[in-house]
């Protein structure tokens, strides 16, 4: 299976991030804007829905929001459209490795992210991951986090990512409730995705994903590190 279609979900706040995806005719803004998730279109019932952490500013809730929100339409509009072999990445994704010659028909496979314990709250870096270059699949002591770059192999997995944040009463981030999801997860290493210097829009971060699915501070040598 290759890539055939790479959306990317684009704030439009930030029009710096679009810089590096703007000559790619290849490349489909899935614009804010355009999908009504900016801020200011945030529904009630999608606002109430939503978790946060009590001490979490309202503009970041709202934000966070519209990014969930931002990935589940496009989940949608994979369905409606039935597009296989789609590629979703966040506009402070960063290119540094190559795309996988071939990946799994039955898994969301990971381009990029970082290693989490697996209770959300504990902070304790991830070390003890065993993996091969290429396709590796997790072995369930640890999570992914971000929705950095992922793919949606076909749309029967994208309805089937629908049903399940449909039947959820309450919401997280989508990062955490796609890891959540019961659909198979994969992961390519090293990481073909690493975020690129840009701020948060949810939190102020000194730290980014690097290659090795690590959390690593905020510089560009630490990005491509062996």
């Amino acid at each position: 299976m290759t890539i055939k279609y790479i959306f990317v979900t684009h704030l439009d706040t930030a029009p710096e991030r679009w810089e590096k995806f703007k000559n790619n005719d290849s490349i489909i803004k899935w614009s804010a804007r355009e999908q009504k998730t900016m801020i200011n279109d945030i529904k009630e019932e999608d606002d109430k829905r939503m978790i946060s952490m009590w001490n979490l500013p309202r503009k970041k809730h709202l934000a966070k929001c519209g990014i969930t929100l931002s990935h589940y339409k496009l989940y949608k509009y994979i369905i409606e459209n039935k597009l296989n072999d789609v590629l979703i990445l966040e506009d402070d994704a960063l290119l540094v490795g190559k795309y996988p010659k071939d990946y799994p028909s039955d898994c969301i496979t990971y381009l990029g992210g970082f290693f989490h314990q697996n209770k959300m709250i504990d902070r304790t870096p991830v070390t003890h991951v065993e993996h091969k270059d290429g396709i590796n699949f997790p072995d369930g002591s640890y999570s992914i986090m971000m929705t950095l770059s992922y793919i949606i192999p076909t749309y029967e997995i994208a309805r089937q990512l629908v049903e399940y944040l449909d039947g959820l009463k309450r919401w997280r981030s989508i990062d955490i409730m796609l890891w959540k999801s019961p659909l198979l997860k994969a992961y390519v290493y090293p990481a073909v995705y690493v975020e690129e210097e840009t701020p948060s829009t949810l939190r102020n971060k000194s730290c980014k994903s690097n290659i090795h699915y690590q959390l690593v501070k905020w510089n560009k040598d630490y990005f491509t590190k062996q």
